[in-house]
């Protein structure tokens, strides 16, 4: 009766999204992840994803999605060189945040017109040229 039960409750978990998703946020949590800093459970668990074979993401067949702090945007991680960004969850359908836009303005105003090719001011390597501003 009681292995009846909790195939049950299995099943249920894996048929029934909302669960699925209560269930992957209470893990996350027992992970030390704060869900406050992620638009949806989903983020939070592919940006948080760990690879014990590759220091490097991007180089990781597991690792669906991509986090750039940066452009604070996340992206399909796809084997072409250029990521494809993403503006709402693929799952749930949140809208996911993405600053690239205002990136490239802000260095526009300050002179640089090909980024990527020139040597840029270093708080626009990381996320730094946002979050001190």
């Amino acid at each position: 009766m009681e292995g009846e039960i909790l195939s049950s409750c299995f099943d249920h978990v894996r048929d029934c999204e909302t669960c699925r998703d209560v269930m992957t946020a209470v893990q996350l949590k027992l992970d030390g992840v704060d869900l406050k800093k992620y638009p949806c459970v989903h983020m939070a668990r592919y940006a948080t994803f760990k690879c014990e074979k590759h220091s490097d993401l991007m180089e990781c067949d597991d690792a669906i999605i991509i986090y750039s702090p940066r452009f604070d945007e996340y992206a399909i991680n796809d084997p072409r060189p250029a990521k494809t960004p993403i503006r709402n969850c693929p799952w749930c359908g949140t809208k996911l945040p993405s600053k690239s836009d205002l990136w490239f303005s802000e260095l526009e105003k300050l002179g640089y017109d090909d980024p990527f090719d020139q040597e840029i001011p270093e708080q626009y390597k990381s996320d730094a040229w946002y979050k001190n501003s």
